[in-house]
């Protein structure tokens, strides 16, 4: 398997990027005013229309068909008897970077923000 400069990038941005959510997450006022009041309701009204008219959750769609290329992720690499694992555990991590900044984005920072009690 051949290097990949941007799986590289991705995989060198993960870390970063959960160093950021540490940062966010204790400012929730931030998160208020800019995301959950900002841009969280384009993006959840964009997704409304895309996908509201289905009747069932997209998002667990996902989540299974996640599990299921994990698990066949976990299969062939056994399978081949760990060959080119780092350039697969890159290839893996970039992938999960690209995942963890979509769930974040689109909406992971409503977890942050300020509760009223």
């Amino acid at each position: 398997m051949k290097w990949n400069k941007t799986h590289l990038l991705l995989t060198i941005f993960l870390p970063i990027q959960m160093l950021l959510m540490k940062l966010v997450a204790k400012n929730p006022s931030f998160i208020e005013h800019y995301y959950s009041n900002g841009i969280y309701p384009i993006i959840s009204s964009f997704f409304r229309i895309l996908f509201g008219w289905i009747p069932f959750s997209i998002g667990d769609l996902l989540l299974a068909f996640g599990l299921f290329i994990f698990i066949r992720f976990l299969f062939r690499l056994i399978k081949t008897r760990f060959k080119n694992f780092i350039p697969k555990i890159i290839h893996f991590i970039a992938v999960f970077s690209v995942i963890y900044f979509c769930f974040y984005l689109f909406w992971g920072l409503n977890y942050y923000q300020r509760t009223t009690s």
